[in-house]
């Protein structure tokens, strides 16, 4: 009986290791929280991605490449590559809940901090990912912080309350200006 009861307990703590090793807990940012605390941000437009093996051959990465039309925070560039930990490679995938995801041709703004190998790593995972849309009733570009994937939603949990309805473009672009001080 008590060899059962250490075998159920046992399991019982790998079901919640597991369970956590599965999720994230993502503090929601505001605007101007996420303006602040970004090393750059830019708009741009992804123009392909590539996926790779660190050198080690123990963790896949993924690079965005954005071509950049327009400089909010942080040094001008022309391209920058955003790395994010995570992808599909030789039959093997790694994801990391929360993490945004980038596609060729998407225009995004992308609030981002500087990695020390000359690549940026978006900041507060998918809330520093930003695809502006054109209000389908008024005719008016609009942005919304980033979204979680739906599939990724259970294993993702928001601490904060920070909204996150949907602002013009325009003004996302007066709240940057503002937060940086611009």
């Amino acid at each position: 009986m008590k060899r059962m009861r250490t075998v159920v307990m046992t399991l019982a703590l790998v079901a919640l290791v597991a369970g956590i090793a599965n999720s994230a807990t993502v503090l929601q940012f505001g605007w101007e929280q996420l303006a602040q605390t970004a090393d750059r941000i830019v708009e741009g437009t992804v123009t392909h991605t590539d996926v790779h093996w660190n050198d080690a051959k123990t963790k896949i990465y993924t690079d965005a490449y954005v071509k950049v039309t327009g400089t909010l925070k942080g040094q001008p560039v022309e391209t920058v590559i955003v790395r994010q930990l995570g992808g599909e490679l030789d039959g093997i995938g790694a994801t990391i809940p929360g993490s945004p995801r980038y596609a060729a041709g998407e225009e995004l703004i992308i609030f981002a901090e500087d990695r020390p190998d000359g690549a940026v790593v978006t900041l507060g995972l998918f809330q520093g990912k930003c695809v502006p849309y054109i209000d389908a009733d008024t005719g008016v570009k609009m942005v919304r912080m980033g979204s979680l994937n739906k599939a990724e939603a259970p294993a993702v949990r928001l601490v904060g309350d920070n909204s996150q309805t949907p602002i013009s473009y325009n003004e996302l672009l007066q709240r940057i200006a503002v937060a940086v001080g611009n």
